[in-house]
């Protein structure tokens, strides 16, 4: 993949702490998931579809967050990459309507609906040409929590009737 050469740029304690904090962000998918199966391990209380269904739109707000974010200083990248800052705008608004949308989905079809919300930011992405501005370790972090992330609101939404 074509990046920009922003590695000199970040050092190791960044890198391991975004990956710190981007795995640790997998554990309350994880926790909600494995209690909508086994519901002996909820401790919190409450439906865990439904917290799972929150803490998912939370999330896909942070994220459609950074996209805005980096359509506005997607002019300092101009002469290396072109990235596309008005789709990005764009795109942050319409995915965090959607993922607080998909809260008044029926459960089942809003889990479906939330897993391909996080391919839709991955593809953004993609598509935006602003993985090119990332260090290449962190779209490589990027494509494996957003496919896992999906894959849980993926599997929930096959498993749970």
């Amino acid at each position: 993949m074509n990046t920009v050469s922003n590695e000199s740029n970040i050092d190791d304690s960044l890198k391991s702490t975004v990956t710190l904090f981007g795995y640790g962000g997998l554990i309350p998918f994880l926790y909600f998931a494995l209690c909508a199966w086994f519901p002996n391990l909820n401790l919190v209380g409450g439906d865990p579809l439904f917290i799972f269904r929150m803490y998912s739109a939370v999330i896909l707000s942070f994220l459609a967050g950074s996209l805005w974010v980096f359509g506005l200083l997607a002019g300092q990248y101009r002469q290396q990459v072109k990235v596309r800052s008005r789709s990005l705008i764009w795109s942050a608004i319409l995915l965090s309507i959607l993922a607080w949308g998909n809260i008044f989905i029926v459960g089942k079809a809003a889990l479906f609906v939330g897993g391909l919300l996080f391919l839709v930011v991955w593809q953004i992405e993609q598509k935006t040409e602003l993985t090119k501005c990332y260090p290449t370790w962190y779209t490589d972090l990027r494509a494996k929590l957003s496919m896992s992330v999906a894959a849980l609101h993926i599997i929930i939404w096959l498993t749970v009737s």
